[in-house]
């Protein structure tokens, strides 16, 4: 019969063995994942940043003015795609109102003041 206390010496070899190899590399693999977290997180702020710059350009070029809006294919592709809703939803009431395809003929594009403009009225 074999003695406990060999047992668990032997098991305490293992593990220690086991850290000695292993914990040394886990630790620098830690650290490489969290610098390279840290210049992802750089990265990413940097182009947050950017991305709100625009975005406040664009929110002021509609706050003066929406217009600038009506060309924009985006918009278009939106019209077109919220008429094609409203035509597959047959059960729906048909709307008394209807959206013309090209934004860029919308009443709103033929005004000859600015949205701002008008609102100071």
């Amino acid at each position: 019969m074999t003695d406990s206390n060999s047992l668990l010496s032997l098991y305490e070899e293992l593990v220690q063995n086991h850290a000695s190899q292993f914990d040394p590399e886990i630790a620098d693999l830690q650290q490489l994942v969290k610098a390279r977290m840290q210049e992802l997180r750089g990265l990413e702020q940097t182009l947050v940043e950017a991305q709100a710059t625009e975005l406040k350009r664009i929110t002021d070029a509609l706050a003066t003015d929406a217009r600038c809006l009506l060309a924009t294919p985006g918009l278009a592709t939106f019209v077109q795609e919220l008429k094609k809703i409203q035509s597959n939803n047959w059960y729906t009431r048909k709307s008394e109102f209807s959206i013309a395809e090209d934004p860029t003929t919308w009443l709103l594009a033929t005004l000859e003041l600015t949205i701002q403009q008008i609102r100071s009225l």
